[in-house]
């Protein structure tokens, strides 16, 4: 047992799980001093209208102005990711562009090349060729 348990709170009612004056349903008589008497005449009565407290009208104006809030700002960041949904495209139409011109450049280089390894070491360009089979005379 703890050092702090005490026998003779065993049966003390601020330390038992029973409903020992049966708060959750009190049948007590009326406090306030009047007997529960019958309406009579209830036709006769106007009807009134619920009035909210001041408080949840505040808390309503309060979520209210919330969701406005939050509506308008996400239709701010739907406009802002089409514009960048948009622009992502735009990227990405510019690349495809670059990377055929490489492929172009890439493929022009490589025919330089091809060109210059089969030319005459020492020769020019512009030199004339004698053509197979032909005479000088």
């Amino acid at each position: 047992m703890s050092n702090t348990y005490n026998p003779a709170w065993r049966n003390h009612p601020n330390f038992s799980w029973k409903n020992q004056n049966n708060t959750l349903n009190p049948q007590q008589p009326n406090q306030t001093g009047f007997q529960n008497q019958p309406r009579q005449n209830q036709q006769n009565l106007p009807r009134q209208e619920y009035q909210q407290p001041d408080n949840y009208k505040t808390l309503e104006n309060t979520l209210t102005q919330f969701i406005a809030q939050t509506s308008a700002y996400m239709a701010r960041t739907d406009r802002f990711i089409q514009k960048t949904d948009a622009f992502m495209d735009r990227i990405e139409m510019k690349l495809q562009n670059h990377d055929a011109t490489l492929k172009s450049l890439e493929t022009q280089v490589g025919q330089i090349s091809q060109i210059l390894n089969t030319r005459p070491i020492g020769g020019f360009p512009s030199d004339t060729e004698i053509a197979k089979g032909a005479t000088h005379e």
